[in-house]
Formats: structure tokens, C-alpha cells, sequence
């Protein structure tokens, strides 16, 4: 077999990203690879991936240096749209139409880049999505996630909204596919539910900052799944004036969560855990720590899922597994 073809395109600030997916989408062959080198600036949401095998990525038109860190992203991919928002049909816009970044294909790979939903605090605004990420294999390095309320969505969707039309957006009539996805020393900020869905996805040396009282994840992990969240030699950090956070609470009745050896701050209710629906009690959901540190590693967790050392040794290298 020959060399993998990649081709490699470069886009300036402030063009429409979407556009320019588009175009490599129609005059470049789905079997190439592509590296698109975006220039250090903000790029204006609301933009979509939609083009497989891609890497995207802050860097230099010249010698392709790439750039940026998860705390200093060159790259940032900025809207402020808000569920709460009354559209021209009287409606609100509803979560799932509010994603500053919708990505929709498979063999991805993002880094040194931001996404931000700027739209403002949940009590005020409701939800507000910075990345919708309905992708399998798809990787980010050294990216940063900036919201509030369900700030990163992690396809796919559960099977059934809760409400007649909650799921209204781009995924509400495609299939439930299965996702994995990797997120690797990245900071992901926000205050509700601010990592939620169901894919399997791995967290590895990230660091996740509460902005406000609230709960970190709301997975929904599909019944039979393996493996739902797993945040590994990661962080839980918070905005000064924050008291109150929870590792997760159960978007629905099988979600999956894993903390791995994480560095707790003093924000972790001791019970570390919220019940919804009364999904916990009724024993589909598995909600667990091993090895984590700091002030908030201390309490009563309400959760009796347990870890084995092996299997805790097997998941410091584990990848995302359905």
C-alpha cells in the first residue's frame, strides 16, 4: 500500500468555517485526508464539521507549526446562541439548536482550538452549547470547551425526549449510532450539566472548571454499552464563590460515569452524587471513583458502584470501548 494522501488547506480569521468545509468537501476526494491549518483569530459561530477524515488545527500558513494550548487556545470559534431565545415561529430555540460547533462525521481530530458559547449563565439564558460532537473517533487536543449550562454535548441522544420536541436540532431523526471519543488535556468549563449524552468518551488529563453551582456530567449512556464517561488523571476545579457541585447526575437509567484518579477541589458535595428521577435507586446507573484526591475526595458517596484494582489499572490506558 502507498503513503496516506493528505491534503493540506489553510483558512485566514473570520472566514466562515462552514463554507470552507463545504468547499473541501466538494473538491476534495473523501478518501483524502485533509489537515486544515486555521489561522490564530476567532472564527464566528454557529459553524459546522461535516466532512470525515480531517484534522483541524491552530497553526501557521507557513511552516504548519501548530499551536496553542487547552489554557491558551490561538484558535476561537465564538457564538452566543440560547435555548430560551423566542424565534420568528414563536417557539424557543431549544437546546439542541443552540451548538456553536455542530460536528457530524467520523476520524476527526481538533487541537489548540476554542469553543465558546458566550450567551451567558443558565438561570438566564438556559441551555447554551458550545460543541455538539456527533462523531465516532473523533479526538480533541489540547482544545478548550466555554459555556454554562450544557456546555459540551456528547452524541448520541437518548432514544426518547422527555418532552414533545426537546430534542428539536440537527441529530432529533438520525439514528442513535454509537460514539467514541477522546478529549485529551482539554478544559472544559461550565456550571449545569456541562458535559452531557451518551457517548463513550475518555477525559485524560483535562481540566474541568465550575463556574457556578451545579453538576458536572448528565450522561445518558445507552443501555449495554460499556463504557459511558471515563475522566482519568484529571482535575475538578472552580470559579471562586462556587460551594456546590456534583460529579453527575443520571440523564437516564443506564448512565455510566468513571472518575480515575482526579484531583477533587473543596466544591464536591461529600455525597458526590445526585439522584434524577430516581434513576440511582432503581440500579441501572454505575457511578464511581478510584483514587482520587484533594479536599472534595472526603464524604459518603450515595453510590455503591465499585472498582476493582485491576480493573483500575486497565483503564489508565483504555480507550473508549462501546
Amino acid at each position: 500500500m502507498g503513503e496516506e494522501i493528505v491534503r493540506e488547506c489553510f483558512a485566514r480569521a473570520g472566514v466562515s468555517l462552514t463554507e470552507v468545509v463545504e468547499k473541501i468537501t466538494r473538491e476534495v476526494p473523501a478518501e483524502e485526508k485533509v489537515r486544515l491549518l486555521l489561522e490564530p483569530g476567532v472564527y464566528e459561530g454557529p459553524v459546522r464539521f461535516e466532512r470525515g477524515n480531517m484534522e483541524i488545527l491552530a497553526g501557521g500558513p507557513a511552516d504548519g507549526e501548530i499551536l496553542g494550548t487547552a489554557s491558551d487556545c490561538p484558535v476561537r470559534i465564538s457564538g452566543n446562541l440560547s435555548a430560551r431565545e423566542i424565534l420568528e415561529d414563536g417557539t424557543n430555540r431549544g437546546t439542541f439548536r443552540t451548538q456553536t460547533a455542530y460536528i457530524h462525521a467520523d476520524n476527526l481530530l481538533f487541537r489548540g482550538i476554542s469553543f465558546e458559547n458566550t450567551a451567558g449563565p443558565g438561570h438566564e439564558k438556559g441551555q447554551c452549547i458550545a460543541a455538539y460532537v456527533d462523531g465516532d473517533l473523533v479526538r480533541f487536543e489540547n482544545c478548550a470547551f466555554l459555556g454554562y449550562q450544557d456546555t459540551l454535548f456528547t452524541a448520541p441522544l437518548p432514544l426518547k425526549e422527555v418532552q414533545p420536541g426537546g430534542f428539536r436540532g440537527p441529530g432529533e431523526h438520525l439514528p442513535r449510532t454509537p460514539r467514541r471519543q477522546i478529549y485529551e488535556e482539554c478544559r472544559i468549563e461550565g456550571s449545569v450539566d456541562f458535559i452531557f449524552g451518551g457517548a463513550a468518551a475518555v477525559f485524560d488529563r483535562c481540566r474541568i472548571v465550575c463556574r457556578e453551582d451545579g453538576y458536572v456530567t448528565a450522561a445518558s449512556t445507552p443501555e449495554g454499552q460499556k463504557m459511558g464517561y471515563l475522566f482519568r488523571n484529571s482535575s475538578i476545579e472552580a470559579w471562586e464563590g462556587v460551594k456546590s457541585v456534583y460529579l453527575g447526575r443520571p440523564w437516564r437509567e443506564h448512565a455510566k460515569t468513571v472518575f480515575l484518579n482526579c484531583e477533587m477541589g473543596p466544591q464536591i458535595e461529600p455525597q458526590g452524587w445526585q439522584e434524577w428521577s430516581g434513576r440511582i435507586e432503581a440500579g441501572g446507573v454505575f457511578y464511581a471513583e478510584y483514587g482520587s484526591s484533594g479536599p472534595g475526595a472526603a464524604g459518603n458517596r450515595i453510590t455503591k458502584s465499585v472498582i476493582s484494582p485491576e480493573e483500575a489499572e486497565a483503564m489508565l490506558t483504555a480507550l473508549p470501548e462501546l
